[in-house]
Parts: structure tokens; sequence; C-alpha cells
């Protein structure tokens, strides 16, 4: 389970599932992300690709 500390929309994570046009999209919409925010979304994207 990763907790992100934001809320992101799951469609998102669904319309952007390559993890560079989901951070184009998070940028876009005036969020920031830290370094350990971006592992941890990657971490997760992996994750759903594997199911």
């Amino acid at each position: 389970s990763v907790s992100l500390g934001i809320d992101i929309p799951l469609r998102l994570i669904f319309e952007k599932p390559q993890l560079n046009e989901f951070i184009q999209a998070f940028a876009s919409s005036g969020l920031s992300l830290t370094e350990d925010g971006l592992s941890d979304i990657e971490k997760m994207m992996n994750e759903m690709a594997g199911i």
C-alpha cells in the first residue's frame, strides 16, 4: 500500500499509464511531488502493470 499524502484522480493513473506521461499531466495540474513521491508513484504504477 502506498500513501502519497495527496489526492490523485484515479482516472489519471489509467489515462496516463506511462510514468513520464503521468508526471507531465500531474505537473500541469499545478501540483508538485518530491523525489520520494515520484519513487512511490513509480512503485505503484509498476505494481498495477503486473496485475
